[in-house]
């Protein structure tokens, strides 16, 4: 705190040189990926399918991330990962992110920034690192726009997404917007095993939008004032028949808004030197409703912070302090919750040598306990003569548990298989060390990650009652070794092809796992703007817990796309899984006195049309505050 007082002070004082990090790009032409310490940059716009397909879609193409065929998104194999857009926090993403990615389209994304070793300003929770989306802002006195529409059957529906962009004078303002009508078909399910036997059947339809407003005022070159609004809402109603349970009626309600003003002041002398405080309020509302019983949860939160920037010569200061303060409540559960934080972060060279390092403090108070951590980072890049680049990293994060994994609420949408939160839950501290290299358009990194008492999944059967429960306890010790490799070849001067892929090797308790997953992407470019895409994807069996696994597939997708209008209207028609109608998720559970294989049979086939279209030009930016709040910090699914 004393440091951060004393910079603030100097914030006036005499103009000094300004020093930026090294930053190298892994591939010539228009390259796709980029790299800096601790992070990766994956470029959307030069991406060959950003026209044509959804997020969600295009991250199984990024260096650490994988998404299995359930539409699940890991980072590193870890689902306990953070989401911002624009470098900020939304609610959109805290109760249901796949949906969200899948509504919207990767044309109105200007690219992702994943962290690996997440640098101080942001909070420590999220165990496997941050996503930062960034959508397209760049103008300058003119307009941008793009529109898009899509598709998809018999899995899936029409959506649309669009994003705008404007600037006149001191003024700007960004809107993304979009939504999707979905409906699942009717699925299957049966589990045998030692104790039970069941089988049911399910469908479903829903729908889901959302809606995001950025604002700025720049009175003049030394104040700034920046706004943002984010809003969305989703509604999913189904039916389910169960063998010796009967037909039930199920509604799932979600919706979250957050808003954030932030105000940043530069520096007379030297505009580089920046003080920005920021205010945040957001609201997460959920409604569990089905014919045995039902559930509200809301969640308010509110957080104050300020950051300073201060460079010298050769090397850059960050230091900052931060408030969150959280009221959680559902029919059964109140959960109150206090975070006081403060960072020093530095970010210098030597040479070829780049380097960048922190600490932050973190106090944590609740109904129950408080207590407080300590989380350092550094990270370090190597820039060879040949432009190859080495990279490496170490950082602590914590998992500190949500509100859906304390919430003592008994979900019994099947009376036989309930599921209940664990009030109980402690948070974990979370240790990752990771290196990798860069060669012109090839990437290949390592990374260990380890944890103690880690909050999993755990399943127990009651002989006396028939009823399998799953909550989530301090079971045990995880630890993973994860190698990962990105490459981008130019085959010819019409076929282009990118490869990422992973291999993990899992210690949860007593278990040991290898997993794998791979994705190929190829491109052909015909005459007169017609364009060929071919993907695949393999994946292995991954872990479920201390208990289970899963099992793996392949996937295939074919399309074609025609552009018009000098390359602002795109036309995309394509198949996914031409050759499987089916497919059939299997998972397995183990416990002391019971064994248990799930098999549920969903369409895999499915058929996609979609017509985007780009309008106005694109030259400048619009100015945003250089730092704002980054709650990223809560571990709230039900996976591991």
């Amino acid at each position: 705190m004393l440091t951060t007082l004393f910079l603030i002070g100097m914030f006036f004082q005499q103009d000094t040189s300004v020093h930026q990090l090294k930053e190298i790009a892994v591939k010539a032409d228009k390259p796709v990926i980029k790299q800096k310490a601790g992070m990766i940059l994956y470029d959307v716009q030069a991406d060959p399918e950003h026209t044509s397909v959804d997020l969600l879609h295009l991250m199984r193409k990024i260096p650490y991330l994988s998404v299995n065929a359930d539409d699940k998104l890991t980072l590193k194999g870890n689902d306990d990962f953070r989401v911002l857009i624009n470098g900020k926090p939304s609610a959109m993403f805290d109760r249901d992110l796949k949906t969200i990615l899948k509504s919207m389209p990767a044309s109105t994304i200007a690219r992702i920034e994943v962290y690996t070793v997440p640098p101080a300003r942001f909070d420590a929770e999220g165990a496997g690192g941050v996503i930062n989306i960034v959508t397209i802002p760049r103008i300058k006195d003119e307009f941008k726009g793009n529109v898009n529409l899509s598709g998809k059957w018999p899995v899936g529906g029409p959506g649309a997404g669009t994003s705008f962009t404007w600037k006149q004078g001191k003024i700007g303002c960004s809107v993304f917007t979009g939504g999707n009508y979905t409906w699942n078909p009717v699925s299957t399910n049966v589990i045998t095993g030692s104790v039970l036997n069941q089988e049911s059947q399910e469908k479903s339809h829903g729908r889901s939008a959302y809606l995001g407003l950025e604002g700025s005022f720049e009175p003049d070159s030394l104040n700034l004032v920046s706004a943002r609004f984010n809003i969305n809402k989703s509604r999913m109603l189904g039916n389910k028949w169960i063998s010796d349970v009967g037909k039930s009626t199920n509604r799932n309600l979600n919706s979250g808004m957050d808003a954030v003003v932030d105000y940043q002041l530069s520096g007379r002398r030297n505009r580089y030197r920046v003080l920005t405080i920021s205010f945040r309020h957001s609201i997460t509302e959920g409604e569990l409703d089905n014919s045995l019983n039902t559930n509200e949860l809301s969640a308010h939160e509110n957080t104050l912070q300020l950051d300073y920037v201060y460079p010298l010569s050769g090397i850059t200061i960050e230091a900052g302090v931060k408030g969150i303060f959280r009221d959680s409540r559902s029919d059964d559960f109140d959960y109150t919750q206090q975070v006081l934080a403060a960072y020093h972060a530095y970010q210098f060279s030597l040479g070829s040598w780049s380097f960048q390092s922190g600490l932050r403090w973190e106090r944590t108070i609740t109904d129950t306990r408080s207590y407080n951590n300590f989380f350092p980072n550094i990270s370090v890049s190597k820039t060879f003569k040949n432009q190859h680049q080495f990279n490496a990293g170490f950082s602590q994060r914590m998992k500190r548990p949500g509100i859906n994994r304390l919430n003592p609420f008994v979900d019994r949408q099947n009376p036989y298989f309930i599921f209940t939160g664990n009030p109980s839950l402690m948070p974990v501290i979370v240790h990752s060390v990771s290196a990798g290299y860069n060669i012109g358009g090839k990437m290949a990194g390592l990374d260990y990650t380890w944890l103690h008492n880690a909050d999993m999944p755990v399943t127990t059967y009651d002989s006396s009652t028939m009823v399998t429960t799953s909550t989530f306890a301090n079971a045990g010790d995880i630890a993973g070794l994860s190698a990962f490799v990105y490459a981008g070849f130019t085959l010819t001067s019409h076929l282009s092809l990118n490869m990422n892929g992973n291999v993990i090797y899992f210690w949860i308790g007593k278990q040991e796992l290898l997993t794998y997953a791979l994705n190929i992407s190829t491109v052909y470019n015909f005459e007169k703007g017609w364009k060929a895409n071919v993907d695949g994807t393999l994946l292995s069996k991954n872990p479920t817990g201390l208990q289970g696994t899963s099992n793996g597939m392949v996937a295939s997708s074919f399309a074609l796309s025609k552009s018009l209008l000098a390359g602002k209207l795109t036309l995309h028609a394509g198949v996914s899984n031409p050759f499987t109608k089916y497919r059939h998720s299997i998972s397995h559970t183990t416990g002391s006195n019971f064994y248990q294989v799930s098999n549920t049979q969903n369409y895999f086939r499915s058929f996609n049309i979609t017509m985007n279209y780009s309008f106005g030009k694109l030259t400048g930016h619009i100015n945003k505050s250089k730092t704002t709040i980054n709650n990223n910090d809560l571990s709230n699914g039900k996976g591991i």
